[in-house]
């Protein structure tokens, strides 16, 4: 994660240093100090190491949920493929029926027609022809017998041309209705699949959105943990320091008892450059100078500046 939280540390630090301080100023013992500091030092690292485990388990939900997002997309692509087939099969389909509708209604319009003719059947028709064709070659005929005969076969061939059209219209109506229940097959095969893939593709969306909402409350639990250790760090650090002034401070007056009160020019220097870099340690973190330190402070300017003269 590239951003924990939104804390606003210095604003947490200014307020955390105000209770902590107050708390400082009661406490007169180093080893209640080292305890305490010892305390919220294993406190931070606890802390430290919940929130890079739960970071952890943040990052793996997200690769987690991408992964979902995009088997997801896949299978809305293909979705989208299928429905673009299905159309151009919905589209032939309508047409079909079309030709279906067109096609019976020309066939209502002969039979109709054939009903009022009462007209022979194909089959009487073609019967017709064969017996005058057989006629014709059997029969001994003059000219215009002969002529009369095919005449009539002539007037029959025009009916029977008539009548197959009607039975090739059928038929080919016939075969409209076959493509037709065809096709709806093949749709119907089309909207198996599409539904399948629909479910595959909600389920791979729920997950992915309830690995997002659990990285959501990771996040808020992230934010918690990341406040409580920076109100750790800062008051552990600050035990830490009194911890050392208070050492310091007991450092120089054991050197201080030791020498009967008087102290030997070296033990001068010693203190005063303790004194002097306890100083400079908290003149970098811009904590309040006692007067020794101040003294020290402005001594050690006023030998820089005379060693530059």
């Amino acid at each position: 994660m590239s951003k924990r939280n939104n804390i606003n540390v210095k604003q947490l630090k200014d307020q955390i240093s105000m209770q902590v301080n107050a708390e400082l100023e009661s406490i007169d013992d180093v080893e209640v100090l080292k305890e305490k500091r010892d305390e919220l030092n294993q406190q931070t690292k606890q802390l430290g190491q919940q929130r890079r485990e739960i970071e952890d388990e943040w990052r793996i939900n997200r690769e987690r949920a991408f992964e979902y997002k995009t088997k997801r997309d896949e299978l809305n692509a293909v979705i989208q493929d299928l429905k673009n087939e299905k159309k151009v099969l919905y589209n032939k389909l309508r047409d079909l029926k079309t030709e279906l509708k067109n096609a019976k209604q020309d066939e209502e319009s002969r039979r109709k027609t054939e009903k009022n003719k009462k007209g022979p059947t194909l089959k009487k028709v073609v019967g017709q022809i064969r017996h005058l064709e057989k006629k014709i070659i059997t029969d001994t005929l003059d000219i215009k017998e002969e002529n009369d005969i095919i005449q009539q076969i002539q007037k029959l061939e025009v009916a029977k041309a008539e009548l197959e059209a009607q039975r090739n219209a059928s038929m080919a109506s016939v075969k409209v209705q076959k493509d037709i229940a065809k096709l709806r097959k093949e749709l119907d095969k089309f909207n198996i699949q599409i539904q399948k893939n629909s479910e595959e593709s909600q389920n791979y969306h729920v997950l992915m959105m309830e690995l997002f909402k659990e990285n959501d409350m990771k996040r808020k639990e992230l934010d918690r943990i990341q406040a409580e250790f920076i109100q750790s760090k800062i008051t552990a650090d600050m035990y830490h320091n009194k911890y050392k002034e208070m050492r310091t401070s007991q450092k120089k007056r054991k050197i201080t008892r030791i020498a009967g009160g008087k102290l030997s020019k070296k033990m001068q220097h010693q203190i005063q450059e303790m004194t002097l870099q306890d100083a400079l340690d908290k003149k970098k973190k811009g904590e309040k100078l006692n007067i020794f330190e101040a003294r020290a402070l402005f001594e050690s300017s006023g030998s820089s500046e005379k060693t530059n003269e």
